[in-house]
């Protein structure tokens, strides 16, 4: 019952909760007591910034450039037993809006494909694209975007080879879908 923002250009690693069944108070700057809202700083000296927040099998998870991590909230508040886990993935997500929740986990863009981050781990998808992936020109990852609907994740982006500095190309991976034995 809580609201969770995260992406301060102050903080790049600080993510902030709003008071319980709140969504107007975020506490005081420095207040981690739960009571009133406040933050965590997550792996906050690796010099990267939180790119997505998504809830993954109930969990909170934390994108960042270069790892996964979960939030735990445990409790009413942090001091009722809240923690950060170490990485679950070193293969983070470069582009903030391609992370989208899947029937097989988050499909995000990592800095050299697209990967499934699936709660434990992050799987490559996009093998048979690289050559697609690679035409992403990496100043214009924070503009990619995507989105999953029927089964296929869509990921519109601007192609290096056309030059051009607005989304014109959509990549579609097809069959997202978990397999059972």
């Amino acid at each position: 019952d809580r609201l969770w923002l995260a992406s301060n250009p102050t903080y790049l690693s600080r993510i902030y909760y709003g008071d319980s069944g709140s969504i107007d108070y975020f506490g005081e700057p420095g207040d981690t007591s739960g009571t009133n809202g406040g933050y965590f700083d997550v792996r906050k000296d690796d010099g990267d910034q939180i790119t997505a927040i998504k809830n993954l099998l109930g969990l909170l998870t934390v994108f960042k450039n270069n790892t996964i991590q979960k939030i735990y909230v445990d409790g009413e508040s942090p001091a009722t037993g809240w923690s950060i886990s170490d990485p679950f993935s070193f293969v983070g997500c470069q582009s903030p809006y391609s992370a989208v929740n899947t029937s097989i986990g988050v499909v995000y863009l990592g800095n050299n494909g697209i990967y499934n981050f699936n709660g434990q781990n992050s799987e490559l998808l996009s093998e048979a694209v690289t050559p697609e992936i690679r035409d992403i020109q990496p100043s214009n990852f924070p503009n990619v975007w995507s989105e999953y609907a029927n089964n296929s994740y869509y990921m519109a982006y601007a192609s290096r080879a056309s030059g051009n500095s607005t989304n014109n190309r959509v990549l579609i991976l097809i069959c997202l879908q978990k397999h059972t034995p």
